[in-house]
């Protein structure tokens, strides 16, 4: 091969680095990882990041990835994705990141996708790849989490919804952007994604669905999940001075808890309280009919779909409050 061939494939293949924080990932980090070596897209490095699992994660990476050499394992102390993503951003050498998950799988053409969509426009610093769930349990929140994601790849299909979150970016983006914050537990990507918008940066979209997610919840263990969110979302909230988020997301549950308090004093107030609720629940089926307009979903998920809506909301303001009250005793 002439010297100009390899120049002409170099710049039409670039090296991606695919990063992959994981923190005792047992279950699924071989399916995970046999699904990014397997990539059609072949000019890779996969820098596997572990941050301090105390599981079998480790030696599953060894075995997995022992015939490739494109593949190699980082070890740091456990710190959390934020600095496991960093600390392999600070190992690779691709002009292109791509920040992968230890719990989710990926199709063969993932990154052979992405690039293309980021060669396609020079403004382009991240690509938003559509995926879907991995369901390894049927419940009511895995139904429910199906049912929005078809919803959302349907509303972006039709240019009502814009992209919203990226996994591959450009190693120019995320210089000028900055890394992940390592003070955000919650939200952590969604900070990034805007961080990289505010720069100046086009963020490009390949529909479909290229990963899945793992999901197994029952409605129980969810709503704890969201509590926890909700409490460490906080700290981005407040990062990012989103109190009209903030309000919107606590005002649904704490407004009828208060017109409930007075309703035991001025019954008079009940009427009120009643008419709130029912705007809620209202609010939700409402908007799902106008969101699920023309989708494929069964009855039963579409009207599934707003309960499960409303318990995560319920969740999350609850967290919210936790976290707020936590932050602000902190601070003072």
């Amino acid at each position: 091969m002439s010297e100009e061939k390899r120049e002409t494939d170099a710049l039409e293949s670039p090296t991606v680095s695919i990063i992959l924080p994981v923190y005792n990932d047992q279950e699924t980090i071989g399916q995970s990882l046999r699904s990014l070596m397997d990539q059609s897209y072949r000019n890779v490095e996969i820098i596997v990041v572990n941050d301090g699992s105390t599981d079998e994660t480790r030696s599953i990476v060894q075995e997995v990835a022992k015939d490739d050499p494109r593949a190699r394992i980082a070890d740091i102390e456990h710190a959390g994705t934020s600095a496991a993503k960093n600390s392999g951003f600070n190992l690779a050498r691709g002009p292109i990141v791509f920040f992968a998950e230890g719990d989710a799988t990926y199709s063969e053409d993932y990154v052979l996708n992405s690039v293309r969509c980021l060669q396609k426009d020079p403004r382009m610093g991240g690509v938003c790849v559509l995926g879907g769930i991995w369901e390894v349990r049927r419940t009511f929140v895995t139904r429910s989490i199906d049912a929005e994601n078809q919803i959302k790849h349907a509303l972006i299909h039709r240019g009502k919804m814009e992209p919203y979150f990226a996994w591959v970016f450009t190693r120019e983006a995320l210089e000028k952007a900055g890394l992940y914050d390592l003070n955000l537990k919650q939200a952590e990507d969604r900070d990034l994604f805007a961080r990289v918008k505010t720069a100046g940066f086009d963020i490009g979209l390949v529909e479909g669905v290229h990963w899945r997610h793992r999901r197994f919840e029952t409605t129980w263990e969810f709503f704890v999940k969201g509590i926890h969110r909700g409490r460490n979302r906080v700290q981005y909230v407040v990062k990012n001075g989103l109190t009209k988020e903030f309000a919107k997301g606590v005002g649904g549950l704490w407004v009828p808890v208060g017109l409930a308090l007075i309703s035991f004093m001025v019954p008079d107030v009940s009427w009120v309280l009643l008419l709130w609720i029912i705007g809620f629940v209202g609010f939700f089926y409402l908007r799902l009919f106008e969101l699920g307009r023309g989708s494929n979903l069964g009855m039963r998920q579409l009207l599934e779909l707003p309960l499960y809506q409303i318990m995560r909301y319920v969740s999350l303001a609850l967290g919210y409050t936790y976290g707020m009250f936590a932050y602000l005793f902190h601070a003072v």
